[in-house]
């Protein structure tokens, strides 16, 4: 792969030259070659420069399909923004974001149709994906691509307040496919399964580095049938496997036997990080020896930040990694001078892979200040220079002035046998000001005593939770992090 490369699409260029005969995608239904992806793309790409300008945004409402990334591509190379919309999404957030972005276009897959037509919004041209962008295809010559500098908007809650269009640039993806190729070592041959959403940074980011190697990715609509994605990989002798933790030990707790068949050939493991249990880390390192079980940290305005091969040192298992190449990380106390390694602050990032700035952001209100983006995450450096997470600057509890970290007593607690799940919040309280509470997922043996005893053992009194509450699942989100305003609205309506 070239590192010269200046727009993504230039990714699938030199791949479809190298490798024009090659399977670049499989999803559900069909699988497409190089040279075909490439073509396809070009028509889309043909169809929308009689429709925008270089510059402006087209938005893209579908679940994760060949037909998605044609259009992706075709998008850009038609020097087009993509406003990736989640498919998952509601009305209110869809119409929020069309309204902040202002797509000249909007592109949906004809099971989002419905969905999008909901939405009332003046001047927009709503057109199924395929169908009326391949139909100008015939007997036209391709159309040159034009070149934007930024590639992409996707809407994050972001490091502070409501939901913010993340304004990718091409520079900021090449950099972090160059990281990704790099670290993990993606090969040519590589067989990726990838259930991960497209609409989300993870997903894209590993799609993009398959692409940009001339490997192969499988693709599905969503990770709910587990046994038909390992199926998959069996079938297809996959090398490769990313999911989100959650993914990950639902595998482990229905289909470690088709995960042990579907890993002959894994060289590679990816995970995000989301909180990982080391039990279900070991687990996999013990069933996969000789496979590379990698995780990362990042954000979407700064992807790929660190990265961390678990094989390497067990010990440091409970760490993101260290800092990617030519990325820069520190942690800042409120006076945002630098902390010692071992004191535990709000993590910043700097480096390539960083956004300049949000989307329309004109006020200011989100400025990232001298390269360096507030991450909203609490973090410590230990000595050997391994970043450790321990939750969300705004989840932090205040018990009668002292400031307890939630990801410290559910660190605790996840040491005792039989605990599957946890996830701890604050709560008002008249006497204390706020008391932590603990949600629990375990088994049905473990009782609420031995829990406390437990945090006794290891924790200042202040930080043991006040009360334990037993559930059968914690609420997610789709990449696997606990959704704690739904555990506090959970609580307040016990």
């Amino acid at each position: 792969m070239s590192t010269s490369v200046r727009a993504i699409y230039e990714f699938l260029e030199i791949s479809a030259k190298q490798y024009p005969d090659k399977i670049a995608l499989k999803d559900e239904t069909n699988s497409i070659s190089y040279n075909k992806l490439l073509k396809n793309s070009k028509y889309v790409s043909n169809s929308l420069q009689k429709i925008i300008h270089s510059g402006q945004v087209v938005s893209l409402l579908s679940e994760n399909s060949i037909d998605f990334v044609i259009i992706y591509f075709g998008i850009l190379m038609a020097g087009g923004i993509v406003h990736i919309i989640p498919p998952n999404s509601s009305d209110m957030q869809i119409l929020s974001q069309i309204q902040k972005v202002n797509p000249v276009i909007i592109l949906c897959s004809e099971t989002m149709k419905n969905k999008i037509t909901r939405i009332k919004h003046e001047h927009i041209l709503i057109s199924n994906m395929i169908t009326d962008s391949l139909c100008s295809k015939v007997n036209h010559e391709l159309i040159e691509d034009q070149f934007n500098e930024v590639s992409s908007i996707i809407f994050t809650s972001g490091t502070t307040g409501s939901p913010k269009g993340v304004k990718n640039k091409h520079k900021n993806i090449i950099f972090v496919v160059n990281n990704i190729i790099k670290i993990i070592g993606i090969k040519t041959d590589d067989v990726e399964i990838n259930p991960l959403q497209l609409s989300h940074s993870f997903g894209l980011g590993c799609l993009h580095t398959i692409i940009a190697q001339g490997a192969t990715a499988i693709i599905f609509r969503n990770s709910i049938n587990l046994k038909a994605i390992l199926d998959e990989a069996i079938s297809n002798r996959a090398t490769g496997f990313v999911g989100v933790p959650a993914t990950f030990q639902s595998i482990l707790d229905n289909y470690k036997e088709d995960f042990r068949k579907a890993g002959k050939n894994f060289r590679y493991l990816l995970t995000n990080s989301a909180p990982i249990p080391k039990e279900q880390i070991k687990e996999i390192l013990n069933l996969f020896p000789l496979t590379n079980f990698f995780t990362y940290y990042g954000l979407t305005e700064a992807s790929r930040s660190t990265f961390l091969l678990f094989n390497s040192d067990i010990t440091k298992i409970e760490s993101v990694g260290k800092p990617a190449h030519d990325v820069e990380i520190k942690i800042v106390t409120n006076d945002e001078n630098t902390n010692n390694e071992s004191k535990i602050g709000e993590v910043l990032i700097k480096g390539p892979n960083v956004i300049d700035e949000y989307w329309r952001d004109t006020g200011g209100k989100y400025k990232i200040k001298d390269g360096w983006i507030k991450t909203g995450d609490l973090g410590f450096f230990d000595n050997d220079g391994y970043l450790y997470l321990r939750g969300r600057k705004d989840d932090v509890i205040n018990v009668s002035g002292e400031k307890v970290s939630p990801v410290e007593i559910e660190l605790v607690i996840r040491q005792l046998d039989g605990i599957k799940d946890v996830g701890i919040i604050g709560m008002p309280d008249r006497v204390f000001g706020e008391i932590p509470v603990a949600y629990v997922v375990a088994k049905s043996t473990l009782k609420e005593n031995e829990i406390l005893y437990h945090c006794t053992k290891v924790l200042e009194r202040y930080k043991i939770p006040q009360k334990i509450i037993f559930t059968d699942v914690l609420p997610k989100n789709e990449f696997g992090k606990i959704e704690k305003s739904v555990l506090r609205e959970m609580y307040t309506k016990q």
